[in-house]
């Protein structure tokens, strides 16, 4: 699940991760930030970010379907 993950966004103390980023500037901002202070085993944290990861990319998902189930034909230009 990490592959494609090169950084970490953090917030300025580093307590909270705030999102993901790939090698290619791609990021993601979560939808519930992941405290680390709270959770301070690595193991415990790491699975907290990808369950994050996993759902604020469903969310996303499903906010775009949402989104191009609302464009009527009328709308968009096609030359």
């Amino acid at each position: 699940m990490f592959a494609g993950i090169t950084t970490l966004q953090l917030e300025d103390d580093d307590s909270l991760v705030t999102g993901i980023s790939s090698k290619e500037a791609e990021e993601v901002e979560y939808k519930t930030p992941v405290n680390i202070a709270k959770n301070p085993k690595i193991n415990e944290w790491l699975a907290l970010v990808e369950k994050e990861m996993k759902e604020t990319l469903a969310k996303l998902l499903s906010s775009s379907v949402n989104h191009l189930f609302a464009f009527s034909d009328d709308e968009v230009n096609h030359t």
